[in-house]
């Protein structure tokens, strides 16, 4: 008996020059994988092929039959062998079995743990990418532990795998956010917090709690609040923030700058966007009525100018509250006029 080796895509092994020969006549013939007659089911016809079974796809293996045959009363012959090598083409896919990330990062770089398994017992390259296409794969024989975005947002991933016959994997996938960076910096004295997420409390002189991390479109309110006994608020470096609240849709890395300013000592009204930080030009320029805020005041200030002016004293920065004394570190000296004071002190 010789056996001829099958294609790469057969399961099937074709018998040649199977002959036997019987003093009377060849009644039956049995093709088995076992040594043993007991695993025997005869044929009458002789065999011409014989279909193995559970052969493994890409893995070359050798297959021994055992041949018989038997003639009318059953006398059975000595068998003989022939031993062939069957390699099935490997076409099974290879399956992503784990595919998992932190579903939020403030990092561009972002541990994976993939698994995969194979018919074929082993994983020869994976790929993962931000499309769902092998077309844009860059394949690592090494199993990748990290995956780094070029940008943050979010952003979908997708892994292959593939073996060494060349077969890939479906993809599997998963949604990462990469969050947004928002910075905040502070020109004057005051302070900048966010809402509704409290990621920033940034405070002038100090660089703690000055960036937030956001995802993608959220909607972030900060709002800037001055150093209520010395700066007002003046505006932000950020487009679209005309108020003391600044709204932020979050689709970049953004830097905002709020701006505060020295509030002037003194103002001729309440409402006056300007002022003066001496008493002396206030009073030029005043008719009747001088505010101050509560601070020191160190100047020499002469009255002569026929003028009767009421000083109130004690207003914080923003001049709507009054809360404590304005104190005249000089001489006061009236020559002209009259002055009346309320919530001042004179040194």
């Amino acid at each position: 008996m010789r056996a001829n080796t099958p294609s790469t895509s057969d399961l099937i092994i074709t018998i040649t020059n199977l002959n036997a020969t019987d003093n009377i006549d060849i009644t039956g013939y049995c093709l088995s994988e076992s040594v043993s007659l007991t695993a025997c089911m005869w044929s009458p016809t002789k065999p011409s092929n014989y279909t193995f079974s559970n052969i493994t796809e890409g893995i070359p293996i050798n297959k021994t039959l055992y041949v018989w045959a038997k003639d009318t009363a059953g006398n059975i012959s000595n068998s003989l062998s022939a031993t062939t090598t069957i390699t099935l083409p490997d076409i099974t896919k290879p399956v992503i079995t784990t595919f998992t990330t932190p579903p939020i990062s403030a990092s561009q770089t972002i541990p994976v743990e993939i698994s995969a398994t194979d018919n074929s017992g082993s994983i020869a390259s994976y790929c993962i990418t931000e499309t769902n296409n092998i077309e844009s794969c860059v394949w690592d024989v090494q199993k990748p532990s990290t995956y780094s975005f070029a940008s943050a947002g979010n952003k979908t991933l997708y892994v292959f795998a593939q073996d060494a016959a060349g077969n890939v994997s479906d993809s599997k996938s998963l949604s990462v956010a990469i969050l947004f960076t928002l910075n905040v910096s502070i020109i004057g004295k005051g302070s900048v917090h966010s809402s509704p997420m409290g990621d920033i409390a940034c405070i002038s002189g100090s660089n703690l709690a000055c960036s937030g991390l956001f995802e993608n479109a959220a909607e972030v309110i900060l709002t800037a609040s001055p150093e209520i006994t010395t700066s007002i608020f003046t505006g932000w470096d950020a487009p679209g923030c005309t108020t003391s609240t600044c709204r932020v849709i979050m689709s970049d890395n953004i830097n905002v700058t709020a701006v505060f300013a020295l509030a002037p000592k003194n103002k001729l009204t309440l409402e006056a966007n300007t002022g003066y930080n001496e008493l002396t030009d206030a009073y030029k320029n005043a008719t009747s009525t001088i505010y101050s805020m509560s601070t020191e005041l160190t100047e020499s200030w002469s009255l002569n100018d026929k003028k009767d002016i009421v000083l109130t004293g004690g207003y914080l920065a923003d001049y709507k509250t009054r809360l404590g004394f304005t104190t005249l570190n000089g001489k006061l000296t009236i020559i002209n006029g009259s002055l009346r004071v309320v919530g001042v002190k004179i040194k």
